[in-house]
């Protein structure tokens, strides 16, 4: 190699160091740079986490004692039901001990069959003693109000046709009679005079009042202008009290 050829290389060789050296350089402060970024941003995040625990600990100073202790009884005892629900869903291996699913017909880590679940013995209803009727020698209750031990509608029958001979009376009576279309609950009693209805009766349960198609057929019967009355089969509903009311409407 001639001398001429080894200054060509020696300049050579000195760029490509120089530039290295650069782009290290370079790379060394966008490093310097982004770690000051970083720490600056923990800094940050560091000051606002401890301005929320100051926040959280003034917030918790505030709450009195006694509501705290109950808030940390409550969390006590939603964290055992918790704990007392996951546990039911497994099951320990009589082989290696190791917690398995309730539903794992095997263990999954000895490969041990597990036992079956012990069926539980079904259970008896209670039958529940029908409760005692007050009848009407029962001094204590008003006689209004007296349980005799008879249906409603065997009453109903009874008052219609002794107390008020002038009306007629129907049983079943469908709400389509009097211009209703769709699907209605019956009237358990019409009563008629010369034919037009003037009173209907619903013979009806705890919760019927809110079915759709009661409260269909009581508004057929208020757009007909007939007054419907209601009698709950589960109440005394005397002689004296059913006459009470239907003398107040016919």
């Amino acid at each position: 190699m001639s001398f001429f050829d080894k200054l060509i290389k020696s300049f050579t060789n000195k760029v490509v160091d120089d530039a290295t050296d650069k782009a290290a350089k370079a790379a060394a402060e966008e490093a310097e740079k982004k770690f000051k970024q970083d720490l600056a941003e923990a800094a940050k995040s560091a000051k606002e986490a401890e301005a929320a625990m100051d926040e959280a600990g003034k917030a918790a100073s505030d709450i009195p004692e006694d509501d705290w202790k109950k808030a940390m009884d409550a969390l006590k005892k939603l964290s055992e039901f918790s704990n007392a629900n996951a546990s039911a869903g497994t099951k320990k291996c009589p082989a290696c001990g190791d917690t398995v699913k309730a539903s794992c017909k095997f263990c999954p880590s000895c490969g041990a069959p597990m036992p079956a679940a012990a069926e539980k013995p079904a259970e008896k209803p209670v039958e529940k003693p029908a409760a005692a009727p007050v009848y009407d020698e029962d001094e204590d209750v008003d006689p209004m109000y007296r349980y005799d031990g008879r249906e409603v509608d065997d009453k109903l029958r009874e008052v219609l046709a002794s107390e008020f001979p002038a009306y007629t009376f129907r049983e079943n009576v469908s709400p389509t009679e009097i211009g209703g279309t769709g699907k209605f609950m019956n009237y358990s009693f019409a009563v008629y005079k010369d034919g037009a209805p003037k009173l209907f009766m619903m013979i009806i349960g705890k919760t019927t009042t809110s079915h759709r198609e009661y409260r269909w057929s009581k508004e057929q019967a208020q757009k007909a202008g007939v007054t419907m009355l209601n009698f709950m089969r589960h109440e005394p509903n005397s002689v004296l009290y059913i006459k009470d009311r239907l003398h107040k409407y016919l």
